[in-house]
């Protein structure tokens, strides 16, 4: 894989953790399993807004993982990062389509977290094609090459918070984060975004070059 990360964002996305953190102290106490029918319509509700989809039918599925956890050391209390109980909630996939989702739901609270579209449902069109071959192999593929096709996405980005997201919520600033691409998804090349809303919402989202297309979105708090 090759990467690039901006070290500003490197250093928000630290405050961003922190962000993440308030409010989910974990005191010994286990808390109860929602609703899979609920995470399922949370994980709908998400795909459809972030990727403006219309899809009504999904697999759940409930995971406990490791926690990502730290100590606060004010309060000696274990802070959580990410749900480590959570629903995962895929698309069902038509005959023929290749284009389907991924959404991740917090089991304890029931708030949809993450969202991914696969990459190999976005098709290019036969100049987005020459664009993409254009980069030769992913030997050849320098991520500092499209640091100003991510600068200048900052609007499509700031478009899709307004239009879909948070159409309610004041934007405060888009920060261009990390570039990559690897064997797997090369030619497409991965924008990733770090996103400050009003009130202290702190949001990744991903677009895919050449189609420009958002494929990730994740909210941190």
């Amino acid at each position: 894989m090759k990467r690039k990360r901006f070290l500003l964002s490197a250093i928000l996305l630290f405050f961003s953790l922190s962000l993440s953190a308030c409010g989910q102290k974990n005191n010994g106490v286990e808390p109860a399993i929602g609703d899979e029918a609920k995470a399922k319509e949370a994980g709908l509700a998400l795909i459809n807004r972030a990727f403006n989809a219309n899809e009504t039918e999904a697999s759940v599925e409930y995971q406990a993982r490791p926690a990502t956890f730290y100590q606060d050391g004010t309060t000696g209390e274990t802070v959580t990062l990410e749900p480590d109980r959570v629903f995962v909630v895929k698309t069902a996939l038509e005959k023929g389509e290749s284009d389907y989702y991924y959404a991740e739901v917090d089991a304890v609270t029931g708030v949809a977290f993450r969202a991914e579209r696969y990459l190999s449902g976005i098709v290019l069109t036969e100049e987005q094609q020459k664009q993409a071959d254009a980069l030769g192999t992913l030997d050849d593929f320098n991520p500092d090459d499209f640091v100003l096709t991510q600068q200048d996405a900052v609007s499509n980005i700031m478009d899709i918070i307004k239009e879909r997201l948070e159409p309610e919520i004041p934007l405060l600033r888009v920060y261009p984060d990390i570039i990559e691409s690897d064997s797997v998804d090369f030619p497409k090349v991965l924008l990733e975004y770090l996103v400050i809303m009003e009130g202290g919402k702190v949001y990744d989202l991903t677009l895919c070059w050449p189609t420009m297309e958002l494929v990730k979105v994740y909210i941190r708090n």
